[in-house]
């Protein structure tokens, strides 16, 4: 995946697997170079639209520990854990994360009904 230029000052590219894009834009102003991160508007309703339909659907927890709580696209995903403090072989901050996806703002991203 090599970044193309796009417009002046500008480069993107797009990952084949997540068909998230990257743009990188280049302020001569002040020397600064800003990094955008966006997502399929098309695929992150998608996903919207599942988890409402899990949401609507879910009747009881299973018995064997595991329950899927949420599905969540991957830009948003990280700027949930930059927010909750992520480092690699460290981890997150789980008290704030589940802050975060308790929030109203948030419900679209949960597929079980209620708090986590």
């Amino acid at each position: 995946m090599d970044y193309r230029k796009t417009e002046k000052h500008v480069f993107e590219k797009v990952d084949p697997r997540t068909r998230v894009k990257t743009r990188m834009i280049f302020d001569h102003a002040s020397g600064e170079i800003k990094v955008q991160k966006i997502q399929d508007p098309h695929a992150v309703q998608a996903l919207v639209d599942m988890n409402k339909e899990a949401r609507d659907s879910h009747r009881r927890y299973n018995g064997n520990g595991m329950t899927k709580v949420s599905s969540i696209p991957l830009v948003e995903w990280q700027k949930i854990m930059a927010r909750c403090g992520n480092q690699p072989g460290i981890g997150y901050d789980q008290e704030k994360f589940r802050k975060i996806i308790n929030d109203g703002d948030y419900a679209k991203l949960r597929t079980v009904p209620g708090r986590i």
